[in-house]
């Protein structure tokens, strides 16, 4: 490698002739030494595979010196174009955030200039939005773009390919279909895009038209019966996922794996099993998972919206997926009334008479009232009430009270209770009716 050692050897003797030069407060001949120092190194990476990376990171090395003397300098449009290299250089390596950093940067450099060069601008923005989307930050890289479409003159560049790629994926919005985009290798190694940042644009395209034709369906699982949801009881959901990779996005020949799944929902709604992540996704492009919760509360509720974030390589793809509203039914509630005579009824003597409430399930009610009925010609009340209240009677509790009661005559009669609640839907039930015979001797 003859050739690689020669052109390191004259790389280092421009370094080291630069720093020489900015001691001498001769900045702009030290500056194109930097450069070319840059060159040489970009030159070994591309030409030897095993010190590529090292040579890729010694460009970047001179060309951040270079770009800082510039603003310095107050030579915006020249450290923009210095930045707008790093970018590409950092493409290279497969960073696609350092690299969108350094586009961001170059843009910002370009508009401060005082006479801003458009395409500068433009270029230095396209490569940030489409770097930005591919790590699903749509709402950043959206949001750049339409303020800095504003901020210079699009006259002289609206014609261009790179404006007519950006118009096309930005202009319908990132939440709607679109058609696929042309990216023509040609034309945009016309407008000064590099191969890899051509790529990068057309990874973009490609991750766009990856989510378009691919499926995200939540479902629920239906309820076993009547009255459907249940407090208390287990919900099972569903996301089934069938991934069609696009053309750029299926070259990269990495998994595809979904890193994460955010679920909203209502804050009655307890997730007790999670949607498992990360999961890799199969060949076939399908997966199915589940997830399940409950909540103990009736009314109404919604899981949802999803956010699904998948990864394939260093690409992110983020999917929102829409949710789903239900609605929770209390569990049934079964009052049971129940008596005990705790001595024979005779006539003339009191006797107690308990009666015990009960609430045999696993439902709630509330707002119990008893109504106790007595046949007057037969029974009297000595102590005790006939109405009783329970605020609550939670499903298994019970609620009781004792009445003294004198029988006046001999014979056979009957003690009719009601009972009115409201039920753990908190709508008022239908009345429980209960009896007792009580049976008088002399």
């Amino acid at each position: 490698m003859k050739d690689k050692e020669e052109i390191d050897s004259k790389a280092t003797y421009l370094v080291e002739k630069a720093h020489q030069l900015l001691d001498d407060g001769k900045r702009n001949k030290a500056m194109r030494n930097l450069i070319e120092a840059a060159d040489l190194y970009e030159k070994i990476a591309r030409m030897d595979a095993a010190s590529w990376q090292a040579a890729l990171k010694l460009a970047m090395e001179y060309l951040v010196i270079t770009a800082r003397l510039l603003v310095e300098d107050e030579s915006f449009m020249s450290a923009a174009r210095v930045q707008t290299r790093l970018g590409k250089v950092a493409l290279m390596l497969g960073n696609y955030k350092d690299a969108a950093d350094y586009y961001n940067v170059a843009a910002k450099y370009a508009l401060k200039d005082h006479k801003p060069d458009p395409a500068a601008v433009l270029h230095a923005s396209a490569m940030y939005c489409f770097l930005t989307y591919l790590q699903a930050e749509y709402e950043k890289s959206t949001e750049f773009l339409k303020r800095i479409l504003g901020m210079f003159d699009t006259g002289k560049v609206n014609s261009s390919h790179i404006f007519s790629i950006l118009r096309d994926f930005y202009k319908p919005g990132l939440g709607k279909r679109i058609q696929k985009i042309n990216v023509s290798d040609g034309d945009l190694g016309k407008e000064g895009f590099s191969d890899e940042e051509v790529q990068a644009i057309k990874t973009a395209t490609s991750a766009r038209a990856t989510l378009d034709a691919s499926s995200f369906t939540f479902t629920l699982q239906p309820p076993g019966g009547d009255p459907g949801y249940v407090a208390g009881e287990e919900i099972v959901s569903t996301l089934d996922v069938q991934m069609a990779i696009d053309g750029a996005l299926e070259s990269l020949s990495k998994p595809v794996s979904i890193k994460d799944i955010v679920v909203e929902k209502s804050s009655d709604l307890t997730i007790i099993k999670h949607f498992p992540s990360p999961v890799e996704v199969p060949t076939s492009g399908r997966v199915v998972l589940n997830e399940e919760f409950r909540s103990y509360h009736a009314g109404s509720n919604e899981i949802g919206p999803l956010e699904v974030e998948l990864a394939i390589g260093q690409v992110l793809l983020k999917k929102k997926v829409p949710g789903k509203k239900f609605t929770i039914h209390g569990r049934p509630v079964n009052m049971v009334i129940a008596f005990e005579k705790l001595q024979e009824p005779l006539v003339g003597k009191p006797f107690p008479l308990r009666i015990e409430i009960t609430n045999d399930s696993r439902g709630d009610a509330s707002n119990v009232e008893v109504e106790v009925e007595l046949p007057d010609e037969q029974l009297q009340v000595v102590r005790g009430t006939l109405k009783k209240k329970f605020l609550a009677l939670a499903g298994g509790e019970s609620g009781s009270w004792e009445v003294q009661l004198v029988p006046v005559q001999e014979g056979k009669s009957q003690v009719k209770v009601m009972v009115n609640y409201k039920d753990s839907n908190g709508k008022q039930a239908e009345p429980v009716l209960g009896e007792e015979s009580i049976e008088v001797k002399m």
